[in-house]
């Protein structure tokens, strides 16, 4: 049995998922052997290779399916099974799955869905089964359409509905051509945008445009190891609610981008996302996620020193256990132009003998707060500041900043 979760599952789809013993993710199930299919948005390619593999196997049963309209407002889905062979008695079903074709390049998917007792379990034994469904005009999901406000300069965008055009100059006519790309340990030029996926845009001026196609209400997201760009849903979704069921996502290192990296807690429709992961396998992003306890980091920060530069926070001294060190890491640097400010290591977290880079600034407005009994210095091109207890400073710099204690 083959069942989706990459943003149309059919009704039932969790009570299915508990009968047959797996999580959320895609699964395929034959003769009593459970794969995982993981991948993205579109599950054909995956779900013909393991077809593929299955169909050379000897079945049991043989199965004369038929399916014909009925009246104006119905379908009637048939199947003459016998068997060939003795199958094992147990909670056996024969389910009738209504489905329909969106594009070419997502195939179909489940419109509805019903099932019943299967109880044929002796070789020769014959059964002749059939469902009845109504067509309603509510046949097929609902086109929506998502307003998206952009900001001028760089940012990172998602595809937040099943579109028929994915081009990114279709639905971002605006943006600056040739600058949308996507991270696979380095930025790679794009054209198309794929849902779960985030991709670096940059645009000439503030904007607006909106998303329109069938709702994505569910996404399964394939990770690897390091840092990913990923995107949601139709709907705002809590950063805790999505399914992870390998605890592969680092705690604190879900990031946007506004004028720099910025952690967040839930994942808005259309933003692009930066997230850390500590190996590869699927998560899940749903609509009908609860607080899947996604793991919470311990705050420390309260006990730290911290140096704000245009808004942005870097914590130095104190003293962070190794294993969280981490969930205080920053993603990779942003294309060319755009702001950003971190240590020189790629963390928003130093002990001491800080390098502080920046790219995209040179005015520099500092907020600085000492809670250690350390007193510090920042140099900035051979001057030398002075940090105790809260200030402010207003410098001009066009190299690294350098922060170490006294």
């Amino acid at each position: 049995m083959i069942w989706e979760s990459d943003g149309h599952l059919s009704p039932n789809y969790s009570q299915r998922s508990y009968l047959y013993g797996v999580g959320g993710i895609p699964h395929v199930q034959f003769n009593g052997t459970v794969e995982s299919i993981g991948g993205g948005t579109n599950m054909y390619p995956y779900y013909l290779n393991i077809y593929n593999q299955l169909i050379n196997d000897e079945s049991p049963i043989d199965i004369d399916l038929v399916g014909y309209t009925n009246g104006d407002n119905g379908v009637d889905l048939t199947a003459n099974i016998t068997l060939t062979g003795d199958v094992q008695p147990g909670n056996n079903k024969i389910i009738y799955l209504l489905t329909y074709r969106y594009n070419n390049d997502y195939f179909c998917t489940v419109e509805r869905y019903y099932e019943e007792d299967f109880s044929l379990t002796h070789s020769g034994e014959m059964g002749y089964f059939e469902h009845y469904f109504e067509l309603t005009q509510e046949f097929g999901d609902p086109s929506i359409t998502i307003p998206y406000m952009y900001t001028e300069g760089w940012t990172t965008v998602g595809l937040p509905v099943i579109a028929a055009n994915t081009d990114y100059q279709y639905i971002f006519p605006d943006a600056i051509e040739n600058t949308m790309f996507s991270f696979d340990d380095g930025y790679e030029l794009e054209t198309n945008l794929v849902n779960g996926e985030g991709y670096w845009l940059r645009f000439p001026e503030q904007g607006y445009t909106t998303f329109t196609g069938f709702e994505l209400e569910e996404i399964t997201i394939q990770l690897e190891e390091g840092w990913n760009m990923i995107s949601g849903i139709s709907e705002v979704t809590p950063i805790h609610s999505i399914f992870d069921p390998y605890e592969l996502i680092i705690p604190n290192t879900i990031y946007n981008f506004v004028e720099g990296y910025n952690l967040v807690d839930e994942l808005e429709p259309g933003r692009g996302y930066w997230l850390r992961s500590n190996g590869n396998g699927d998560i899940m992003v749903s609509l009908d996620g609860n607080n899947n306890n996604l793991p919470r980091l311990v705050d420390r920060t309260g006990n730290l020193n911290v140096i704000k530069i245009n808004g942005k926070s870097l914590y130095f001294g104190g003293d962070i256990p190794e294993e969280e060190l981490l969930s205080y890491s920053l993603p990779p640097v942003p294309p060319e132009g755009a702001t950003d400010i971190r240590f020189s290591d790629d963390m928003r977290y130093c002990i001491d003998g800080c390098v502080i880079e920046s790219s995209g600034l040179e005015n520099f407005l500092i907020d600085y707060n000492i809670i250690d009994a350390s007193n510090w210095i920042l140099i900035s091109e051979n001057k030398r500041y002075e940090l105790n207890n809260r200030g402010k400073l207003n410098i001009k710099n066009r190299g690294n900043l350098i922060l170490k204690s006294k």
